[in-house]
């Protein structure tokens, strides 16, 4: 585990670049991921979504203008975090298809995907296509309406991003012990507690 998302963020941004290498970001973009990567020296490219088309993804000529030798990955927030938008499996496809194309990773943020009205958010981890360049972010404080637990996770398939997040991992101190154990019952049989 992480303490709580934040970590997870720092981990995700610093296991795919380095100091000066760029990321894409949809904007309007949740504030924590421009402190974290200016934290590290990394660029935060900003893929701007227009309110009049309900926050829509931008034609991939759009998009391809703005991979340079220094792009490394591309943050999708799902359900979005200042927007509110559940990103359509169609668009999570052409997004892991631009991925792919220019052999990017895919950071999902998927901390608020059990707090949705109106749609079901598609986990990436759900698209076998997305599976091997997909890093998941995740907080428990959100999910279950306990903001003070600080338990977040990053999630990969892939070995050397893991690799990387554990390296980071073990240089600092672990996520707190007692919230460690409270969310155990949480993540067996949250609905209980929330549902």
């Amino acid at each position: 585990p992480t303490i709580g998302g934040a970590e997870a963020i720092l981990i995700a941004l610093g296991s795919v670049a380095d100091p000066d290498d760029e990321i894409l970001v949809f904007e309007p973009l949740y504030s924590g991921f421009r402190s974290t990567a200016a934290i590290l020296n990394i660029n935060l490219v900003p893929v701007p979504l227009r309110f009049e088309n309900g926050f829509a993804l931008p034609s991939l000529t759009i998009m391809d203008a703005l991979v340079t030798k220094k792009t490394k990955a591309i943050v999708v927030i799902n359900p979005d975090n200042p927007t509110g938008k559940s990103w359509t499996r169609e668009e999570l496809a052409t997004i892991v298809a631009f991925a792919e194309a220019h052999n990017l990773f895919v950071i999902s943020d998927e901390t608020y995907r059990e707090i949705v009205f109106e749609t079901t958010p598609v986990c990436l981890l759900q698209m076998p296509e997305a599976r091997e360049r997909t890093i998941i972010i995740d907080s428990l404080s959100k999910r279950f309406s306990a903001p003070g637990a600080r338990i977040g996770a990053i999630i990969s398939y892939h070995e050397g991003v893991m690799r990387a997040a554990l390296k980071v991992a073990m240089a600092r101190l672990s996520a707190p012990m007692l919230e460690q154990s409270a969310v155990i019952t949480l993540l067996q049989d949250g609905q209980r507690f929330v549902g």
